[in-house]
């Protein structure tokens, strides 16, 4: 097969792509350098006529990313990235990307924020993992088949779904429905309407039936109703917002009913015929008795602060969590960007790369270095840190094998190669020439 085109390296790429899709029965190509190209229109020869490709998968003049290079129309111009599946031979969907500055990584992988212009414009996505899909603006989606569709959503774990607008999933199979809701371990799940709400522990279920009209806040749920598990390890209440503790009222109740006792055996010792001395006595000692009771009251109220307190406690450590993740977005897709330019074993072998990313109002910076060792062998190193007092940051190391048929053959050794052959033909064309004048 002869490939009519300019003869650049990076014009070969494209074509390669083009060739596995449009012909099945063509010859074996040898393998090329994957990087980024742009295409114009093709036209590839093969026996029975010329087939032309001209936008249809590659667009004149965008770059794409695809599992093997840069060669799948999945990200589009859009500062995003799209990396898995979809190579030539595979069985797998191709990762894609449909929104910008959005990453998705992983075979099938998907985001699509498509319904209208801003969303599109907002996607700030990101899905990583076989099948997982955003289709929410600022959407996070981490495990196999973890999917989310509500704005500003969070599934982490396989099979894991956010599916009202500020959700957030952790473990496999979790899943929320309510907005501003928090499930966390396998299989917790928050239903549709419980909104504001939390599920701690594998299993644990919040619905809207668990609410009562005065629940504006939520409710924070540990098990189910027939799984219901105890929390240990809790200090006694302070305040009076704090949780009491079995032990505080164990100590109330007893100094409770001492004081009922006593009350009852200095009523019971009254004696009227000793006039009213006996009486005044006793009722010195109810009083007494009332203000102890009053006290064991106040001891209650206070256990019961604690554990109120406690909860808010609870709910400010899921808030940091969020901004946690929000980090690990933007260094994510900081790290994303890192891109290495092909070598052809000549030339430096050391090459550096920056990229900067943002997830929900995170940003983050990268700074990547890549090294050939030769054609076919790269080391790559990559390092990343957010912005700001709470500053996070993220690395990555790694190493890249060329291989396939022809993974050695250098330009440099074809152009040497063509040089000889063409040698050859002159000194034969000599010959000839020599013969026939004889």
């Amino acid at each position: 097969m002869k490939i009519h085109h300019p003869r650049t390296w990076k014009n070969h790429a494209a074509v390669l792509m083009a060739v596995t899709a449009l012909c099945t029965a063509a010859a074996p190509f040898t393998a090329l350098a994957a990087g980024p190209v742009t295409a114009s229109e093709v036209n590839i020869s093969i026996k029975g006529g010329t087939r032309v490709l001209t936008e249809s998968g590659i667009t004149p003049g965008h770059v794409y990313a695809g599992a093997d290079g840069w060669s799948e129309g999945a990200a589009g111009n859009t500062n995003s990235v799209a990396m898995g599946g979809g190579q030539a031979g595979s069985m797998s969907t191709p990762a894609s990307v449909r929104g910008q500055n959005s990453v998705a990584v992983g075979a099938g992988a998907s985001v699509d924020v498509s319904t209208s212009q801003n969303d599109f414009n907002s996607a700030n996505a990101t899905a990583i993992g076989t099948t997982a899909s955003v289709s929410a603006m600022q959407g996070t989606a981490v495990g196999y088949s973890s999917k989310v569709t509500g704005a500003k959503g969070t599934a982490m774990g396989e099979q894991s779904s956010a599916e009202a607008e500020d959700a957030a999933a952790f473990g496999e199979g979790s899943h929320v429905k309510a907005e501003k809701s928090t499930a966390i371990g396998t299989g917790a799940n928050v239903g549709d309407g419980a909104n504001n709400s939390v599920a701690i522990g594998a299993g644990s279920t919040v619905y809207s039936s668990d609410l009562k009209s005065t629940d504006k806040n939520g409710v924070v749920s540990l098990g189910t109703g027939n799984a219901e598990r105890r929390i240990i390890h809790v200090a006694d209440g302070v305040n009076d917002s704090d949780a009491a503790t079995v032990g505080q009222l164990a100590k109330a109740t007893e100094k409770s009913n001492a004081a009922v006792t006593a009350n009852e055996k200095k009523i019971g010792s009254a004696n009227l015929s000793n006039g009213s001395a006996d009486l005044t006595e006793g009722i010195n000692t109810n009083t007494a008795s009332i203000q102890q009771n009053s006290t064991a009251i106040q001891e209650n109220t206070s256990a019961i602060q604690q554990n109120s307190n406690a909860i808010t406690s609870l709910n400010t450590h899921v808030r940091s969590l969020g901004q946690e993740i929000d980090s690990v977005g933007a260094l994510s897709a900081a790290l994303a960007g890192l891109h290495p330019i092909d070598y052809d074993g000549s030339g430096s072998r050391f090459q550096i790369s920056a990229a900067a990313g943002t997830y929900d109002g995170k940003q983050a910076v990268a700074l990547g270095g890549f090294y050939h060792v030769n054609r076919d062998v790269m080391f790559s190193l990559g390092a990343s840190s957010t912005f700001g007092n709470d500053r996070k940051a993220a690395g990555n190391f790694g190493v890249t094998f060329r291989v396939g048929p022809g993974a050695s053959q250098s330009p440099s050794q074809t152009s040497s190669d063509v040089e000889e052959l063409r040698a050859e033909v002159e000194a034969l064309k000599a010959e000839i020439q020599a013969l026939k004048a004889r």
